[in-house]
């Protein structure tokens, strides 16, 4: 039993309010209501699958604006561990105590700079590859924007909690046309239309393993973090992670590592390399590897031509144009005054 435990998890959430407070403005309007939607539907414990009243969510997201605005210029709390007060970025640290104890604690800066907090109950650990796992499935504390799986320090964090939320936002959209394709096919093999709550927890097992074998292996992790050198807008901070499934950031904060880490093979569970090494089977999409985000992004789009740029033209450029200009307009009142004569008196 972890002592205090529920002054952990009103840190945690404090903290989460402090981010949010920060970053919540940054989003788009509707991206915006959806996350606070699912935010109202997560603390007040109500099923995915269940309507939402109007008037109880636009009341509580009142008071949650106000809440933030006390906690916009507040600083981050530590966490009160093992008798000390912990960084509340330091998650070694604080899993060293958690853990045991059936509790994972994750933290970091995600999409577009913005601090992530969470607190849930650990589903299990495991060890791949070199790779620490920690998988989560209730969460005792979450910020605004959630991401499904983040990875940091050479440890991946999936939670399912958000993962179950968001397959339930694409399955919530799908419902409108229910047009065919992919998800209809994967929403049908679970079962969706006969049981939704079972499907999504059905359906987020089966895709954590999916976010995981997105990371690389510990071995080309430790080549990516020592050939990076840093993108001048990247963060070199320690408390950056990665996050999936649309995370612009990697293990070594450099578009230049994703770029290496994402390369044909270096995934964990990608044994095959690309076998479409012309342009040609690239853009045709023949034989081209899963696994090569080139050659699958050239078979579903066509290479567009690229445009000439625009060049500024130069002063003799310039004189041959204006002479061009005279010439026609020359020749253009040489022609009218042929076609209509003046005649004298």
């Amino acid at each position: 039993m972890i002592p205090r435990f529920d002054r952990i998890v009103e840190v945690v959430q404090t903290n989460c309010h402090i981010t949010d407070a920060r970053h919540a403005r940054n989003m788009t309007l509707c991206t915006y209501l959806l996350e606070m939607r699912e935010l109202y539907r997560w603390e007040h414990g109500v099923a995915l699958t269940a309507p939402l009243s109007r008037a109880d969510v636009g009341t509580w997201l009142t008071s949650r604006e106000a809440l933030w605005a006390d906690f916009e210029n507040a600083p981050y709390a530590p966490l009160p561990l093992d008798g000390s007060l912990v960084d509340p970025f330091d998650v070694e640290t604080a899993n060293r105590e958690l853990v045991p104890s059936g509790v994972v604690y994750g933290a970091g800066i995600g999409r577009f700079g913005k601090p992530q907090f969470f607190l849930g109950v650990l589903e299990r650990a495991e060890w791949r590859d070199g790779v620490r796992i920690l998988v989560s499935r209730c969460e005792y504390a979450r910020d605004l924007s959630p991401a499904p799986a983040a990875v940091r320090d050479g440890t991946i964090y999936v939670r399912l909690e958000s993962l179950q939320r968001l397959l339930w936002e694409r399955a919530e959209a799908w419902e409108r046309k229910r047009a065919d394709g992919a998800l209809a096919s994967a929403l049908d093999a679970h079962g969706f239309a006969d049981d939704p709550d079972a499907a999504l927890e059905s359906m987020a097992i089966a895709e954590a393993e999916t976010l995981i074998s997105r990371v690389p292996s510990a071995t080309t992790w430790r080549i990516a973090r020592r050939r990076c050198r840093h993108s001048s807008t990247a963060t070199p901070t320690h408390h950056s992670i990665s996050g999936f499934p649309d995370s612009t950031e990697c293990a070594g904060h450099c578009s230049r590592c994703l770029r290496l880490l994402t390369k044909p093979g270096a995934a964990a569970t990608a044994a095959v390399r690309c076998a479409a090494p012309s342009r040609r089977a690239r853009t045709t999409g023949q034989s081209f590897a899963s696994g090569c985000s080139r050659c699958t992004e050239a078979a579903v789009r066509k290479r567009r031509p690229r445009s000439k740029p625009w060049r500024r033209p130069t002063e003799r450029r310039s004189r041959a144009l204006a002479i061009r200009l005279i010439d026609a307009l020359r020749s253009i009142a040489l022609t009218h005054a042929m076609r209509h004569p003046i005649h004298g008196a």
